[in-house]
């Protein structure tokens, strides 16, 4: 699930804001320190690193020499003045790129390698910054960070976790690094922290073997050790002890310790190699004095030999590990600067246009996919219809334009019956609801005359015939006036019949019936009166 998200998201990314431009092979490296700036440049050839050009710049920093902690960024305030030093030897040497991967020391970066619960890649952007707190005792809100995540594998399954490599540095380097290089006229690729810049050089100097290795450094009295496994730093401690590190000093960094608590914590696993380097210290003795606090035969790394160089120096091996950045493959992906990354607000607005964008390119494809099915199906039913091009053979432009005028009058019947007779049901209804007691129907006949809808008199007619019953003629007159009254007021007949007349016919009967049958004498007193009612319309 969570690859998927990942190779979604880059998916949207490349289709939202493409690749990102022309594709970057090489770089220089700057290692940045409140002593001193270091510039390498190199190359892979034969299969191993060469340094092609390597400067090293001190800088006019007041509290230079001593540690100081993350938070000190006074040797960057300055940037014109940093710059005004750097430009100097820089322009003294003729370089192949412009483009630059900073590394910071640990005065201005930080590294951490901490293990997690396994959870669903989606819920990594809010659970490690909280994880992080109890590795990191500065505030992220000040800080610019990234990280990047590995799924730990110790032979268990009950307790599967992800081992997350984070770095940080203040949100204020970011910004001053990326204005020195502007000032220096060099375009910045990547940031990141000195520990990930030696291993990279590391292991393009002995290859990825994917198995835990320990890697100790000595710079006279600094004491720097990197454990490592599958190319990733996953444990990095550092010591300092003034001019120079004695051998008794060694028990002070705690190997052993180190190595177990990686072991156990950070699924490290067993270790399969161990080197040491440095300069200004016996390094046969302090390979003998690794290899006893660590139980493995330690060798001699002559990093510096094999790269060309005079002096091992930990800044140094952090310059050209970085200037390798595009040069080697590693599993290292941090990017303090997130160079030519997508935010996650543009991310979200990307994802949103391109929903819309589908939303509406589905609609429309559905849209033609019923059209292309309605026209289907009228073509289908055109071809029922029987055709005759022999009608027109022979015939003149005038003949053809009388035969489709007569066409067009037939049409206009049929549009003439259809539109304009009213409902017959209705008519029915409001004539039954309407009809006073006493009086009935005998006919009801409603003509509509098939005429052309332009010719005159076109009329719609309806007639009614009936009786009406009562006490006296005059009541059933009134009767008949009264349903006259009540269809003339009526909703639909009132509206649709403008015309309705009445007559009424009213026969004589005799008081007393005499002779005659009592059935005969009262069928003559019931259909007395009768009427007939003629309603007109004009459509």
């Amino acid at each position: 699930m969570g690859l998927n998200s990942a190779a979604l998201n880059d998916l949207i990314e490349n289709l939202a804001f493409g690749k990102g431009g022309a594709k970057i092979s090489s770089c220089l490296g700057l290692y940045l320190s409140p002593d001193a700036a270091i510039l390498a440049e190199s190359d892979v050839g034969s299969g191993r690193p060469v340094v092609q050009n390597l400067v090293k710049i001190p800088l006019p920093n007041k509290d230079a020499g001593k540690q100081s902690t993350l938070t000190s960024l006074d040797f960057l305030s300055d940037i014109g003045k940093i710059a005004a030093v750097i430009k100097g030897p820089l322009s003294q040497r003729s370089w192949g790129t412009k483009n630059v991967t900073v590394t910071l020391s640990h005065q201005t970066g930080l590294l951490r390698y901490f293990a997690i619960p396994m959870i669903g890649r989606q819920f990594l952007k809010t659970a490690v910054p909280l994880e992080a707190k109890k590795y990191i005792p500065i505030s992220l809100d000040t800080l610019s960070y990234d990280y990047q995540v590995q799924e730990l594998k110790d032979g268990r399954t009950d307790n599967p976790k992800l081992g997350v490599l984070m770095a940080v540095c203040q949100k204020k380097a970011v910004g001053h690094i990326e204005d020195l290089l502007e000032a220096l006229d060099l375009h910045l690729t990547g940031i990141e922290v000195a520990p990930c810049s030696v291993l990279r050089m590391w292991l393009a100097l002995n290859g990825d073997h994917g198995k835990a290795a320990c890697l100790v450094h000595v710079d006279r009295g600094e004491i720097r050790v990197v454990l490592t496994k599958d190319g990733l730093p996953m444990f990095t401690r550092e010591l300092f002890m003034g001019a120079e590190a004695a051998l008794s000093n060694l028990r002070k960094l705690d190997l052993p310790g180190c190595l177990a608590f990686a072991q156990k914590q950070l699924c490290l696993g067993p270790l399969a190699q161990a080197r040491i380097s440095g300069s200004g210290v016996d390094l046969a003795a302090w390979r003998q004095a690794v290899s006893q606090e660590l139980g493995t035969a330690a060798q001699v790394e002559d990093s510096n030999a094999r790269l060309g160089l005079k002096e091992a120096n930990w800044g140094i091996f952090s310059a050209v590990g970085a200037s390798l950045k595009f040069r080697t493959k590693t599993a290292i992906t941090l990017d303090l600067g997130r160079i030519g990354r997508i935010s996650d607000e543009e991310n979200q607005t990307a994802k949103l246009i391109l929903a819309v964008a589908g939303a509406l390119a589905l609609w429309f494809a559905l849209g033609g996919l019923f059209n292309m099915a309605r026209h289907h199906f009228q073509m289908k039913e055109m071809s029922f219809y029987q055709r005759d091009e022999t009608a027109l053979n022979n015939k003149t432009p005038a003949q053809i334009a009388e035969m489709i005028k007569g066409m067009q009058a037939q049409a206009d019947l049929l549009r003439n019956v259809e539109g304009s007779a009213p409902k017959i049901t209705t008519l029915l209804k409001e004539i039954v609801d309407n009809l006073p007691p006493g009086t009935w129907l005998t006919k009801i006949l409603i003509q509509n005359p098939l005429l052309g809808a332009g010719q005159a008199g076109d009329r719609l007619e309806m007639l009614l015939e009936g009786y009406a019953a009562a006490a006296s003629p005059d009541e059933e007159r009134d009767l008949i006036f009264q349903f006259k009254a009540q269809l003339s007021g009526a909703d639909f007949m009132g509206k649709f019949f403008k015309d309705i007349q009445p007559s009424v016919v009213v026969n004589p009967v005799a008081q007393s019936r005499g002779d005659m049958n009592p059935q005969d004498y009262a069928r003559k007193r019931e259909r007395r009166t009768s009427f007939m009612i003629n309603a007109k319309a004009l459509r």
